[in-house]
């Protein structure tokens, strides 16, 4: 008696279908006026210059729990062109010591008229050309139509880590700082976006996914103390004042300010001083007083109702508004 084995063997994956919050992580940040700092994170052959400036320190905490690899994080900043020169330097390093964590650049393409040797879409005097790419097309024809694109950098605008040096695991920790010379920057509350690694590598090709399978794209979005632009010169105290009451509101909103009333205490002396701004420049005097008494109440919460780091921060910018009044 013959007896015959059939074995059937299939190969497939079951699908997870993640959303945007299957993805957990933390951020914890310091701020610092540094001189003479050398920063930890060097590239090869690269000279180790001593900086002078703002440093932020970030350490994201990428929880074990997570399904997928931390693929990215992006930081992208108001006016990136207008302060690509204000960045001394934008590094770190994952905790498995295999991928550096560079910041990269912010690169936007526009259309270059080779005829004329100009850009239409931006002024080329206020940018960085940092390569040409000749992009042929080919018509029904068989004519080939060539178009110059430009590709435009701006150092610090876009941050992301390179994907050829591998994704961190779950359970990893990234740390990067940013130096920036503080001329054209202010401490603020900026939004970092952060991507888990994409769940359709599990199939070939995105559209191989099986019926009602999700790919998100959405990032989760962290608060932290960043650089922010400042406002123009030509905006005057008015702008950077607005925008101190917007920061300080922020912080509150995160419980980095942790009582009301320190935060009424705080936004009162902000709406006074703008009200003087607003009056001109013979009621400036009335307004540098009243944010000196702004800061003599972060003094007095310093380490109690607001933390140290938040209390650097509006220092900073308290100063900065001070002296833009003199």
């Amino acid at each position: 008696m013959l007896t015959t084995f059939f074995m059937s063997i299939s190969y497939g994956v079951k699908p997870y279908n993640e959303r945007p919050d299957d993805f957990t992580a933390r951020v914890e940040w310091s701020i610092e006026f540094v001189t003479n700092y050398i920063p930890p994170w060097h590239l090869p052959n690269e000279e180790k210059k001593p900086l002078t400036g703002v440093k932020y320190h970030y350490t994201l905490f990428y929880d074990a729990s997570n399904k997928r690899k931390f693929a990215s994080i992006l930081a992208q900043f108001e006016r990136g062109r207008d302060i690509a020169d204000d960045f001394l330097y934008v590094r770190g390093m994952c905790s498995n010591n295999n991928i550096i964590w560079t910041g990269g650049p912010f690169v936007m393409r526009y259309d270059y008229d080779p005829s004329t040797g100009r850009l239409t879409k931006v002024r080329p005097e206020k940018e960085r050309i940092v390569f040409l790419d000749l992009d042929g097309t080919t018509k029904l024809d068989g004519t080939i139509v060539r178009r110059w694109f430009v590709d435009i950098k701006v150092p610090g605008g876009l941050m992301t880590m390179d994907e050829s040096e591998g994704f961190m695991p779950p359970g990893g920790r990234l740390d990067f700082e940013i130096i920036v010379k503080g001329e054209k920057t202010m401490p603020g509350v900026l939004d970092l976006g952060g991507w888990r690694q994409a769940a359709h590598w599990v199939f070939r090709y995105a559209g191989d996914a099986p019926p009602g399978f999700s790919i998100p794209t959405g990032a989760k979005a962290f608060k932290v103390v960043g650089p922010v632009v400042k406002p123009f010169p030509s905006d005057g105290p008015l702008a950077y004042i607005e925008k101190l009451m917007k920061i300080t509101k922020e912080a509150y909103e995160l419980g980095w300010i942790s009582k009301q009333d320190v935060y009424d205490g705080l936004n009162d002396k902000l709406v006074a001083a703008r009200d003087n701004i607003k009056k001109g420049w013979w009621n400036y005097h009335t307004a540098r007083n009243i944010m000196e008494a702004y800061k003599h109440l972060l003094d007095a919460q310093r380490g109690k109702a607001i933390d140290e780091m938040t209390y650097r921060m509006l220092y900073y910018d308290a100063n900065e508004l001070i002296g833009m009044l003199k």
